[in-house]
């Protein structure tokens, strides 16, 4: 069975900017889940693939992709792949949490 790719976006360095091109590709990636591009459960591209596409270091896009996780934005399984995280599944989530805390 063949895997489905999973899509990829445009991506350019602003070179003129201060901020850090890791940032700059972890703002566009938190931008293209938040406006939808990428939906919940979706799967995006691998470390590997991404850098590749948009010509940026590997390691530059394991970084974004380590904070992105952190942040909250995907989850990531080894052997599997990174995928976009439910935000309402996560909001509900912590606020049963922070209720909880107060209890």
């Amino acid at each position: 069975m063949a895997k489905k790719n999973a899509r990829t976006f445009e991506f350019k360095v602003d070179e003129k900017s201060d901020v850090p091109l890791w940032v700059q590709l972890r703002n566009r990636v938190a931008y293209l889940i938040d406006s939808g591009y990428y939906a919940p459960g979706e799967q995006l591209p691998t470390v590997r693939a991404l850098a590749s596409d948009i010509s940026v270091n590997y390691n530059t896009v394991n970084k974004v992709y380590l904070n992105l996780k952190s942040d909250g934005y995907i989850v990531s399984t080894r052997g599997r792949g990174a995928f976009v995280r439910d935000a309402t599944q996560t909001t509900e989530r912590n606020t049963v949490e922070e209720v909880a805390g107060l209890i």
